[in-house]
């Protein structure tokens, strides 16, 4: 029998496992001098690998995740229970994990509970999969404490009973189609308590699911998936990813008109089998499953803003959570075919995110660079920071000026994001007299000709407590206001509002990868993706093109026409030439 190790990620980073692992055992990658590879690869994906290489303490040390989980089956409308990690998996051999409602509640294991607990927490250096290999698996935050609630024990007791919960970050992977009662409860949670509350999007059009609450509510961090490429091989579906999908990943608007998913990342992922104590297997291309990822960045955000008194003293109390998300969603990354609301350019300035990508791809270590870019400073600001502030009924404006020197390329990303409220008791309906509605605009401005001040974009959403600028600089400015202020579109009465802000002004442009020219997702650019976007070009037109996924529509412009395609004919060509070279 395999023995079984773990070694503290705190004290010893993998590459000195792996040589570990080289001295007492013997792999078929160490004995070739190889370092062993990473999984989950969605982890790499999303950057928490690099992240922990980088700083190799950055391990979710001190951190307890909060993980609510369903059980699986129900009897006359009552969960039964079986909910249970599977705990003698060696993934879970050192790992901090507490059952609240007490391990004698649970009644079986659940393989949805262990993939996302393995997601989150994970650790094992002498993995392996018969058509991966050996494998070092090292989940977001190894070092967390896991925290795992029944959902509906959860409900009742943190909801409907209002007692007393902490955490430093909340995930689940649980929705439905409709808000009602407990999804406004979880948004009145998060309200109140300032812990971020992650929760997956729903898996799209394959399976019916229109976005789902809790993660379209108000007051939570709603996560979709990326599709891995469409390959024959397991390796390739476990560490290469597309775009998502509307056959896979839910997308908005509500039907209250609100944007959703907020971010997407990966998902599939090798997991530990709730069959025995050693076997991996691949979880799937689930949002259950991205939003774990997403989660575990926060974790490791949360990790650095307690080791730091300078930035813990602004993440106290309510709109914690707000900061958490505007950092995570100003650092995304924008993948190919992003776009706000539909695909032509008519609602830019009153739909904050793409209905089916949100800010964009999770980027962890673009996360980690926002949050230690430190907290807005009075007078003169740096290109990328953060804050928690709040505006004033007397104030006209919350005002903060940046400098830059930005590169030709440069992009300007601002996020804003504050808490809708929510009654205090069962139904938790919507205080509606309570909220008020921000607008965020980007000014470039002159300090010596006032004159000169020019608006460069702004965002207000009637519908959203979330807005989001994403553009160019404009070279002829090198300082700039942004402003928060009370938004005139709706009649909303303006209440004191604690805000979450993110800025950057040297984001990156939009990618410019294969995935434009890969309308099949197979990681190639070919004869099939011509025959793809010439069938798209003849069959849909502009007002019968689906919007929440145009790929195909490489121009931007609104529609699949003759210039996209000519635009993918110019790539195949350049593609030949560079082969040729």
């Amino acid at each position: 029998m395999q023995s079984k190790l773990r070694v503290s990620l705190n004290k010893v980073a993998v590459s000195a496992l792996v040589l570990l692992m080289m001295t007492a055992g013997g792999v078929n990658a160490a004995e070739q001098n190889e370092p062993l590879p990473l999984h989950p690869g969605a982890l790499g994906y999303a950057g928490i690998h690099s992240l922990r290489e980088t700083d190799p303490n950055m391990t979710g040390a001190g951190i307890r995740i909060a993980s609510i989980c369903r059980s699986l089956t129900y009897a006359n409308n009552k969960p039964e229970f079986d909910y249970l990690i599977n705990r003698e998996h060696q993934c879970f051999d050192a790992q901090s994990i507490d059952y609240i409602d007490g391990p004698e509640l649970g009644n079986g294991l659940s393989d949805h509970a262990t993939a996302v607990a393995a997601i989150l927490t994970g650790f094992d250096a002498m993995a392996t999969h018969p058509l991966v290999g050996d494998f070092v698996f090292e989940g977001a935050a190894p070092d967390a404490k896991l925290e795992v609630y029944e959902f509906w024990n959860f409900i009742r007791s943190y909801v409907f009973s209002g007692n007393d919960f902490s955490a430093d970050i909340a995930t689940m992977s649980v929705g439905t189609a409709l808000q009602t009662w407990w999804t406004r409860g979880i948004d009145k949670l998060a309200e109140e308590t300032g812990v971020p509350i992650v929760a997956s999007i729903g898996n799209g059009n394959s399976v019916y699911d229109p976005p789902l609450y809790p993660a379209m509510g108000s007051n939570v961090i709603g996560v979709g998936v990326i599709d891995p490429v469409n390959s024959e091989s397991l390796v390739d579906r476990l560490c290469r990813f597309y775009l998502p999908r509307s056959d896979h990943s839910s997308f908005g608007p509500a039907a209250d008109g609100r944007c959703g998913p907020d971010i997407v990342a990966p998902a599939n992922s090798l997991v530990p089998s709730v069959r025995n104590e050693y076997d991996y297997e691949a979880c799937g291309n689930w949002s259950s499953f991205a939003a774990p990822v997403a989660a575990g960045t926060a974790a490791l955000l949360k990790q650095r803003v307690n080791a730091e008194p300078n930035l813990a003293e602004r993440f106290n109390g309510r709109g914690a959570n707000c900061v958490i998300k505007a950092i995570l969603l100003n650092s995304a990354r924008k993948m190919p075919y992003w776009h706000k609301g539909d695909i032509t350019a008519e609602d830019d300035h009153e739909v904050p995110l793409d209905h089916l990508q949100g800010a964009g791809a999770l980027d962890a270590v673009a996360a980690m660079d926002q949050l230690t870019a430190g907290p807005a400073e009075s007078g003169i600001n740096k290109s990328v920071g953060w804050d928690k502030a709040s505006i004033d009924p007397a104030d006209e404006s919350v005002v903060y000026e940046v400098s830059v020197d930005p590169a030709e390329d440069a992009n300007i990303a601002v996020t804003l994001n504050w808490n809708r409220r929510y009654a205090d008791q069962y139904p938790f309906e919507a205080l509606s007299d309570d909220n008020s509605d921000l607008r965020l605009e980007i000014w470039g401005m002159d300090p010596y000709d006032p004159s000169r001040d020019k608006l460069i974009d702004f965002c207000d959403s009637s519908k959203d407590n979330l807005e989001h600028i994403f553009c160019p600089v404009d070279p002829a400015y090198s300082d700039y206001m942004i402003v928060v202020r009370y938004s005139g579109r709706t009649e909303l009465p303006r209440t004191k509002e604690v805000f979450g802000l993110a800025w950057n002004f040297e984001a990156k442009p939009l990618n410019t990868d294969l995935r434009w020219f890969d309308l099949n997702g197979d990681g190639e650019s070919d004869e099939a993706d011509l025959l793809e976007i010439m069938t798209k070009a003849a069959r849909i037109n502009r007002e019968d093109v689906p919007v929440r996924e145009a790929y195909g529509d490489i121009n931007l412009d609104g529609q699949i026409d003759v210039q996209d395609i000519s635009a993918f004919l110019s790539n195949v060509r350049k593609a030949e030439i560079s082969k040729a070279k």
